[in-house]
């Protein structure tokens, strides 16, 4: 009875044993399999390559044009006498600012100061003998009516009448030429500015048209910047200029094209482009000037940090990142600024591009994203 039962109960014990074993077995199969995944997940990431990201963005691009000029006065005129003495007085000196009609220098006006009172005598002594002329020949003209005088005797006194005053007018345009000389002896300023160059001294006698002055307007300026000749035809009256100069680096200046010289200068084969300023502060004429014109405006352009742009056979590319992938994309690039590109073609506005590590990537390659900018 006792052998019976055993040998019923192997058959249970023996599928017992496989059970375990299976489910062992299973077990051990699930952990490989885990284990395989893992290594294979740890074995494409270390095959991806590690790059940093930045998104292509959008702006205006302005292209320009640079050159190194030369600051002017707008009126730099050489103050000359117009009239002949002796610097008698000078109330300015190099260097001074004056305004217009400010007095510079007296001349000696003592010979014309007695010439004016003499042309005044003059004219003061006809217009009292015309006065009296005038009431003569009324007088005469009221005989005449009554027929106490013959109408000849009236003839005459209205003749010496006419002479008199011809003699008056002609004192007068005397008096006036020796006025006006009179004034001249008072140098003064033509314009605002400041006194560039005194040509005398106190005592010097100056004759007419020596130069005695130079005046330089500094509030308004002249720029003239000269650009090759190879842009020339990229330049235009009106187009915007930013200005500077080393006199007064903190101090920028926009102008516009004022005028463009229609020679070219046989010197430096250069194309002068002048612009009028008001003088910022600062600006002195003679000093140099930096000018840079916009000559161009690219409206919504696509730009991409320049590491970005890798150099292949076919040309250049940069590397697109989706899904974790680098899909490489031909691009035509433009105009460079500020260490940016402008992709003309080839990219849209943000998208992902890789950036450090690009040089690395080939078309399809797997990246790991480190930072995105």
């Amino acid at each position: 009875m006792e052998r019976e039962m055993m040998n019923k109960s192997r058959p249970q014990a023996k599928f017992g044993l496989i059970i375990v074993v299976l489910i062992l077995a299973a077990a051990i199969t699930t952990g490989c399999s885990e284990k395989a995944k893992e290594q294979k997940g740890a074995s494409e990431k270390s095959r991806s390559t590690p790059v940093t990201a930045v998104k292509a963005t959008s702006q205006t691009v302005y292209v320009t044009q640079e050159a190194i000029g030369l600051i002017e006065s707008k009126a730099a005129p050489f103050i000359s006498a117009e009239a002949a003495g002796r610097v008698k007085k000078i109330f300015v000196d190099v260097g001074q600012k004056v305004i217009q009609g400010q007095p510079l220098a007296q001349l000696d006006d003592e010979n014309l100061a007695i010439g004016q009172k003499a042309a005044e005598a003059d004219v003061n002594r006809l217009t009292i003998l015309a006065e009296n002329q005038e009431k003569t020949v009324d007088r005469y003209t009221k005989l005449a009516e009554e027929s106490f005088v013959n109408r000849a005797m009236v003839d005459e006194q209205l003749a010496q009448l006419k002479a008199l005053k011809q003699q008056l007018a002609s004192a007068a345009a005397i008096l006036s030429r020796v006025q006006s000389d009179l004034a001249k002896t008072t140098i003064t300023a033509p314009t605002e500015g400041r006194i560039e160059q005194r040509m005398v001294d106190e005592g010097d006698f100056v004759g007419i048209g020596k130069p005695v002055f130079h005046i330089a307007a500094a509030d308004f300026l002249r720029v003239v910047l000269p650009f090759p000749e190879t842009v020339a035809a990229s330049l235009a009256i009106g187009q915007k200029v930013a200005l500077s100069s080393p006199s007064a680096p903190q101090v920028q200046v926009q102008g516009a094209v004022a005028e463009i010289r229609p020679m070219i200068s046989p010197g430096a084969r250069a194309v002068n482009m002048i612009l009028d300023v008001p003088n910022p502060g600062g600006w002195k004429p003679g000093g140099t000037v930096k000018g840079i014109v916009i000559v161009e405006e690219h409206p919504n352009s696509v730009m991409a940090p320049e590491t970005c742009i890798v150099l292949r056979p076919a040309g250049a590319v940069v590397y697109v990142i989706e899904n974790g992938k680098a899909h490489q994309r031909i691009v035509t690039t433009g105009v460079k600024k500020d260490g940016l590109v402008e992709v003309v073609t080839g990219v849209k506005e943000g998208e992902t591009l890789a950036q450090d590590g690009a040089a690395y990537l080939t078309d399809g390659a797997s990246v790991s994203v480190l930072e995105t900018k």
